[in-house]
């Protein structure tokens, strides 16, 4: 079942574009999200986007020794199953599985150790996706030491993925933007909303058409709208140049406004200018 953390496989989707090989690393792989939401979404990702030109290997990294955390991850795979009219995901499992591994990562070292493993072939692409599943107080260790170790020429590009909640309150969320501003660029850097995944959140444009009430937000009606808007506005300029120019000619020409304005005029319904001049020219010839 869709759930909210299943955004992480749109978000991957959309960074994986028609690089060769992409690797992702589940900081916090381990944890209770993980286990939960994100492999179900490394297996939807893997049958959806694998193929031989365009492999993706996953990584669970946690502080546990491999040993133990090895044994966790498997623990965890073994529960993410296919549909079962889904031929193309039992089909391709067994190398999700096979590409789907666990590392330590509790010092840089084992992040340097990592990084430099995935430099195997300087002809391939490589691309990195970081995504960040642990508590935000452990964010500055970690992104320093993905930008030290992480970053070379063989690596195409780096990707840093954070969910909410960005910070407790406006203070610490500036804070954590100016932390990851500061190794990092703006745009590798994404920020994932999971509440936008909800399925109640998904119900809210549906419910917006279905509803009487909120019907009219259409962008059709919003359009007619904003097109009677302009006409009305249209109309009361013109209207106001007409008064004001009707009011000069009142107070400069009196003879000629009395002349020429016929009984019963208005302002609003009045002759137009041309007619003013075309009689106003008559006049004087």
């Amino acid at each position: 079942m869709m759930t909210s953390r299943f955004i992480l496989l749109t978000l991957i989707q959309m960074c994986i574009g028609s690089i060769q090989h992409t690797n992702i690393i589940i900081i916090g792989g381990t944890g209770d999200l993980a286990r939960k939401y994100l492999w179900s979404s490394a297996l939807q990702l893997f049958v959806k986007s694998y193929n031989e030109n365009n492999t993706i290997a996953f990584y669970a990294g946690a502080r546990v020794p491999s040993e133990d955390g090895t044994t966790v991850l498997n623990s965890i795979l073994d529960g993410i199953l296919c549909e079962t009219d889904d031929e193309a995901c039992h089909e391709l499992r067994p190398k999700f599985l096979k590409n789907a591994h666990y590392v330590m990562l509790k010092k840089e070292t084992h992040y340097k150790d990592l990084c430099e493993s995935f430099i195997l072939n300087e002809n391939i692409s490589i691309k990195n996706i970081f995504y960040f599943s642990i508590p935000s107080s452990a964010y500055k260790s970690v992104a320093q030491f993905v930008k030290e170790n992480c970053y070379s020429n063989n690596i195409t590009s780096t990707q840093i993925v954070l969910e909410k909640p960005f910070g407790l309150d406006e203070t610490s969320a500036k804070e954590q933007v100016d932390l990851f501003n500061k190794y990092f660029g703006p745009y590798e850097v994404i920020r994932v909303d999971h509440y936008l995944a909800k399925s109640v959140t998904k119900q809210i444009l549906k419910f917006r058409l279905v509803d009487p009430i909120f019907r009219w937000c259409n962008l059709e009606i919003l359009v007619t709208i904003v097109i009677i808007t302009i006409i009305i506005i249209i109309i009361i300029i013109i209207i106001i140049i007409k008064l004001c120019f009707f009011a000069l000619v009142k107070h400069c020409f009196p003879d000629i406004y009395l002349f020429y304005m016929p009984p019963g005029f208005s302002f609003c319904s009045g002759i137009d200018l041309v007619t003013f001049f075309a009689g106003l020219q008559t006049r004087k010839a």
